[in-house]
């Protein structure tokens, strides 16, 4: 079983009641893996939700002629993989370890049971990953905003 503790401190996990943690943790596992350890590449099914435990993860998306371009480093006590966690669909990017680093893992099927047993429980963490995956979204409009008046000077 995985540290309690733990879980319970990340944000997905912290409107949990003390039992539903435990049932969190109960099907929860957890692996570590060298540095420079590929997770998952874009493009590759996915149906897991990946919590950094120790060390870091590097999140890259492939620009132009293999050229990558790094999203963003997931530390200690944050998570990834959320929207195929969500949808079972495609990774919309790849995943490599930056240095050695425990990660846990919730399989989507083994939540979707906890969900069936627990439906309060299943809908809070759905209900928290959804507002984060909407805080992304939000953040990329605002990008996209600002490339758009960057390059056609705000006429559009």
């Amino acid at each position: 079983m995985t540290d309690v503790k733990f879980i319970k401190n990340i944000s997905i996990f912290k409107d949990l009641d003390d039992e539903e943690v435990k049932k969190i943790a109960g099907i929860a596992t957890e692996k570590t893996y060298p540095a420079k350890t590929v997770i998952f590449t874009e493009g590759q099914t996915g149906a897991k939700l990946y919590i950094v435990k120790q060390g870091s993860v590097r999140i890259t998306k492939v620009i132009r002629e293999g050229e990558k371009q790094i999203l963003d480093i997931i530390e200690e006590g944050e998570y990834f993989g959320k929207m195929s966690f969500i949808d079972g669909g495609e990774h919309s990017a790849t995943v490599e370890t930056v240095k050695e680093s425990t990660l846990i893992c919730i399989e989507k099927a083994d939540f979707e049971k906890l969900a069936q047993d627990d439906p309060a429980g299943g809908f809070r963490i759905m209900k928290a990953l959804s507002v984060v995956t909407i805080e992304i979204l939000r953040e990329m409009n605002d990008k996209f905003v600002e490339l758009v008046n960057y390059m056609w000077g705000g006429r559009r």
